[in-house]
């Protein structure tokens, strides 16, 4: 196995050691498939631990990471041993061959040739699997050094900061899946040599307009959610989204320093319609990152932390800023 089917098989393990709201997001799709059966109150109550799982959920996106790949290692990768010839079961059959003198009733009945020539067709027939084992072996060790020479440029051009090797890298692994999955549009490229992410976050498709809650009385209360509430969610939503597509990259990329720019859809009170704008851009440092404890910070909070440019207010939300420019 190479190292991307490497990393992809420790990232498949790491998914299973999941946030608590994306382990209680599976556990309620398993239970939703029975929702037609739940009586009047189970079904607000679950509907109502259903939204609030959300909630969590988009809040806590940047609490989980990819595996961190260590390029150097890569490079330093040790050449396998090349296949041997497997005679050992050959040799034991052929040893037995020779010592083959057959047993008493073997040689009263004429068998003992018989049986010789049958271990002399098994031998045979061994060293032909054998063979067939061995030549395949070879072809896949050459495809192995080819792909570990291969790994190795790639290694050393992600080391020397090669840029196209780097997005091609990303794209490939595609980190960011979960994110996708709530509806964001992520694009890359290199400007001054440093790396800008341009996330499109799509909060109309993420951020609830109304809340569930449940009554003394066991039923379901939905109510429109207020701006505050509405504009609040919303700003933690795309703090957590940076926060996160910052770590996949830091795991990913040995690279210390990116921009991220968050942009989405936002009203001209000029012309009535909404245009593409930029909400917040962030000048994100590894160290300062790596240094965070991620588990307990509030994600919108957590911007004081770097260098940015994001004007928010709670009563009306984000307003256009301009990308945060790093000399």
């Amino acid at each position: 196995m190479g190292w991307r089917g490497t990393v992809r098989s420790i990232n498949a393990t790491m998914n299973k050691i999941e946030r608590e709201s994306r382990k209680r997001e599976r556990e309620l799709e398993k239970r939703r498939q029975n929702y037609e059966k739940m009586q009047e109150l189970e079904r607000a109550a679950f509907e109502v631990e259903e939204f609030d799982n959300y909630i969590e959920r988009i809040k806590s996106i940047h609490k989980e990471c990819s595996a961190y790949i260590d390029w150097n290692e890569i490079v330093n990768a040790e050449i396998p041993l090349k296949p041997i010839f497997d005679k050992k079961e050959i040799i034991a059959l052929e040893k037995e061959l020779d010592n083959y003198k057959g047993t008493f009733f073997q040689k009263l009945f004429n068998s003992v040739e018989k049986n010789k020539l049958k271990l002399k067709e098994k031998i045979a027939s061994l060293e032909k699997e054998e063979e067939l084992k061995y030549q395949k072996s070879l072809k896949d060790y050459d495809l192995l050094l080819i792909e570990i020479e291969n790994n190795r440029k790639d290694a050393k051009k992600i080391l020397e900061e090669d840029e196209t090797t780097i997005i091609n890298i990303i794209k490939e692994f595609s980190p960011f899946d979960e994110i996708d999955n709530l509806g964001t549009k992520i694009s890359f490229s290199f400007i001054d040599k440093k790396l800008h992410i341009v996330v499109n976050v799509l909060s109309n498709k993420i951020i609830p307009l109304e809340v569930k809650t449940l009554l003394k009385s066991g039923k379901i209360s939905i109510k429109k959610m207020t701006k505050s509430n509405y504009n609040e969610l919303y700003q933690d939503y795309v703090c957590s989204a940076v926060l996160r597509i910052a770590r996949e990259v830091f795991s990913l990329i040995p690279i210390n320093e990116i921009v991220i720019t968050a942009k989405d859809e936002m009203l001209d009170s000029k012309t009535g319609y909404k245009n593409l704008e930029i909400i917040l851009s962030a000048f994100i440092i590894r160290n300062t990152i790596e240094s965070l404890n991620l588990n307990n910070i509030d994600p919108s909070d957590s911007m004081q932390n770097f260098i940015h440019n994001m004007n928010f207010k709670k009563t009306t939300g984000f307003s256009s800023v301009k990308q945060v420019v790093i000399n």
